[in-house]
């Protein structure tokens, strides 16, 4: 239970641990939602913020920036903290953080990080056995570093009991505006949206974001085929290219080329077929808004819009038109 110090003449306390180095676009975002007056539309009753850090009197982020802090230990009294980045995520933070942070969240506080600050949370032993997300780059370290931490690199924001990650940079907006909702309910939340100009909510994953980098590589193997058949195989993409085209164009063996495709991509033949397709198919949501659906779906070679609108789901986590919306107005500038 929360003790009654977390409150101030019932304005919830929000407690924002800067570490030396935070990049200064994750630390701003807690500042936007929360450290602004906003009496106006959530009544007498909306956060008070501070800052928090083992420098004093300030704590230097990013780029040079400076930032008034108060005593760490005083974040065992906030209604929440939020960590929102550390400065490299191979390094470790002094054991005074996470020790602060630990007694905070033993004092019933809600915890919160925002990009690659979940590696601190990490370090504290507060994603243990939960569900946890950060930056897509980083999921993987984060589980290889932590493999007690169930890490979901899809997801932009999960919550596990008092415990909240988010993935990367502007996803902090959307956990954010999360917590508003859970504290005054959706008509604030969307109000602090309409106001920030940002979505009060976000449909889809971090998938949307990543797509074109899914299949990652292993530097030092060489492509598994040569250059003019990989391009001439994304050609083949709309009439229906599979792998034993792919085979035959190569002049390899279905096992050769199922062996190469392994050691480059970490992946098979059909799995570079449909990651290319779906690549196409976003290219073409992006670009071409006069195609409907079924013509994309058609052109990036998976010949009906039902059969496009089951991959945007399971791969993207989101409908082909939610990913337009998302997308198009951004590639035409």
């Amino acid at each position: 239970m929360r003790n009654e110090s977390a409150m101030t003449s019932g304005r919830p306390r929000v407690a924002v641990v800067l570490v030396p180095g935070c990049p200064v676009f994750e630390a701003s975002i807690p500042y936007e939602v929360f450290g602004l007056d906003r009496r106006d539309i959530a009544g007498p009753h909306w956060y008070q913020l501070s800052t928090h850090s083992l420098e004093q009197p300030t704590v230097c982020l990013q780029q040079g920036f400076s930032i008034p802090t108060s005593p760490l230990e005083e974040i065992t009294r906030a209604h929440t903290v939020i960590v929102p980045g550390c400065h490299a995520i191979e390094q470790t933070v002094p054991r005074a953080y996470t020790d602060a942070l630990a007694a905070a969240a033993g004092n019933g506080a809600r915890i919160v990080s925002l990009c690659d600050g979940a590696f601190i949370l990490a370090q504290a032993g507060l994603l243990d056995g939960g569900p946890a997300t950060t930056h897509w780059m980083y999921t993987d370290t984060l589980r290889s570093r932590y493999p007690e931490v169930s890490v979901d690199p899809s997801i932009i924001y999960v919550r596990a009991g008092n415990v909240w990650t988010s993935a990367g940079s502007a996803a902090g907006i959307d956990l954010c505006l999360a917590l508003v909702r859970e504290d005054f309910g959706a008509a604030v939340a969307n109000e602090v949206a309409c106001r920030m100009v940002t979505a009060p909510h976000r449909s889809g994953s971090q998938a949307q974001y990543y797509h074109r980098r899914a299949l990652g590589t292993n530097r030092g193997i060489p492509d598994p085929l040569p250059e003019d058949i990989l391009i001439w195989a994304r050609g083949r993409l709309p009439h229906g290219l599979n792998v034993t085209d792919l085979a035959a164009r190569a002049n390899v063996s279905h096992r050769t080329l199922t062996r190469r495709f392994h050691q480059h991509y970490k992946a098979t033949p059909q799995q570079w077929i449909l990651a290319e397709k779906i690549k196409l198919a976003c290219v073409l949501l992006e670009t071409r808004i006069d195609y409907d659906i079924s013509v994309v779906a058609r052109e990036s070679g998976f010949g009906t819009a039902q059969n496009l609108r089951q991959h945007f789901r399971k791969h993207l986590e989101c409908s082909p038109q939610q990913y337009r919306s998302s997308f198009a107005a951004a590639a035409s500038r």
